[in-house]
């Protein structure tokens, strides 16, 4: 009798579990408004209709837009069953992405872009730790030769892209 109580109690203090787990899920159809419908891949959830589910790419203003076919991970904000939403993506791109509603330019590794360099020392100088050339040897205007020890990469940052990035 006393057994029956506590499991009655602990079952009424944890009330439904399956909530506070994260599940693989495909997206289904997507929306406009940064919703998707989707198809939940564990038994645990099935027969539960998750249509308009909030995508929360991780970026404030980004928005995806998943192609049909990309799978997720479906959360559930405080394990409320009312309240669930796309936290993440399995595959290397969901579809479209567009930083802060499409505003920002994006670009991915590889892309083509311009970029504007800060400049944070003077382009014409006078190097004379570099292998091979003479000390006291001036650099063209505009050439710039790094002697050893100094960073490859120059502080700047992109001038033009696209509004969105496509996989």
């Amino acid at each position: 009798m006393i057994g029956d109580q506590l499991a009655a109690f602990i079952r009424r203090v944890m009330a439904d579990t399956r909530y506070h787990q994260v599940y693989g899920a495909r997206v289904e159809r997507s929306s406009d408004d940064n919703t998707v419908d989707l198809v939940t891949e564990s038994e645990a959830l099935q027969g539960f209709g998750l249509q308009n589910v909030p995508v929360r790419p991780g970026l404030p203003n980004t928005i995806a837009d998943p192609q049909p076919g990309a799978r997720c991970q479906l959360a559930f904000e405080e394990g409320d069953p009312k309240k669930p939403y796309v936290s993440g993506w399995d595959d290397l791109t969901p579809g479209t992405i567009r930083l802060n509603q499409g505003t920002l330019p994006v670009a991915r590794m590889g892309d083509s872009v311009e970029v504007f360099v800060i400049p944070v020392f003077p382009i014409e100088a006078t190097i004379s730790v570099v292998p091979d050339i003479p000390a006291g040897v001036p650099l063209l205007p505009g050439v710039l030769t790094m002697p050893p020890g100094l960073p490859t990469t120059l502080p700047g940052y992109i001038e033009t892209g696209a509004p969105e990035v496509q996989g």
